[in-house]
């Protein structure tokens, strides 16, 4: 098993091996949990699927909190968004709307991937939709997925 507390660790390690960083990390987490790469990878590419049901769930716009005191809000940022009245620009407004959409669906007490948390779940599933999204790399989301939770384990084992 690896010990890292740095990305460069990682990186150092995909050149001896001479592999790509996501896989580095998944070997290592295969080792780890002593569980087969191709069971972790079809865990990750399930995951992902619930991400991608989460964010549609979540644009539908129907979503309220179990309290009623939250929901919809999706919907009003994505009027504006297509509207063109938000200041991020399409990438980072786009990741805004992924995240709030995702976490109105778990106010709701929809299905999400609590990823780092549930209560930040939509971050990452934000992020990582909107990469792939705008750089087309639907094929390579799995491998985004992989190194940002090498580098979100790292950092809860830092703090906790």
């Amino acid at each position: 098993m690896l010990s890292y507390l740095k990305v460069q660790e990682l990186v150092e390690a995909a050149e001896r091996t001479g592999q790509k960083l996501w896989q580095v990390i998944l070997t290592d987490q295969a080792q780890a949990l002593g569980r087969d790469q191709e069971e972790l990878w079809q865990e990750m590419q399930h995951r992902l699927q619930v991400m991608r049901e989460s964010l549609a769930k979540g644009l539908s716009g129907d979503n309220i909190s179990v309290s009623g005191l939250s929901g919809r809000d999706a919907g009003k940022v994505q009027r504006a968004l297509a509207a063109g009245r938000l200041l991020g620009g399409p990438v980072l407004d786009g990741a805004i709307l992924k995240a709030l959409a995702i976490a109105e669906v778990n106010a709701a007490m929809g299905r999400i991937v609590a990823a780092p948390t549930a209560g930040s779940c939509g971050i990452l599933p934000g992020v990582l939709l909107t990469a792939a999204e705008v750089l087309q790399a639907w094929g390579r989301i799995c491998h985004f997925l992989a190194k940002s939770g090498a580098a979100v384990a790292k950092n809860g084992q830092k703090t906790c």
